[in-house]
């Protein structure tokens, strides 16, 4: 089980502490941050897990084996104009165009 990180984060003054390894040493920020910043007031805030360093090695690394992925896909599939539907498709979209124009030419 990875470690899991606390961050104090103060939402009035957009202030973050630094991540810490227990919820009691974010508490402690809190209590610091709010006896400092605010007079002991309350301020919307809250304390967040946050991801560790093992954590974001390994979140890193799949969204790069994700994005890698995508690509060899993307890269293997053919190109549109290879493909014979689409080629055709095209050849009667213009020949449909084309007798309406002659049609229109000639009902004038």
């Amino acid at each position: 089980m990875l470690p899991v990180r606390y961050t104090y984060r103060c939402d009035v003054c957009r202030a973050s502490a630094p991540s810490r390894g227990s919820r009691a040493d974010a508490r402690a920020d809190r209590d610091d941050h709010r006896d400092r910043a605010h007079h002991g007031l309350s301020p919307d805030d809250g304390i967040d897990q946050t991801p560790g360093p093992v954590d974001q090695l390994i979140t890193h690394a799949l969204n790069r084996a994700a994005a890698r992925a995508r690509g060899e896909r993307r890269s293997s599939r053919d190109h549109p104009d290879a493909q014979p539907a689409i080629r055709q498709a095209t050849l009667l979209l213009a020949a449909g165009a084309a007798v309406i124009i002659l049609l229109g030419l000639l009902i004038r």
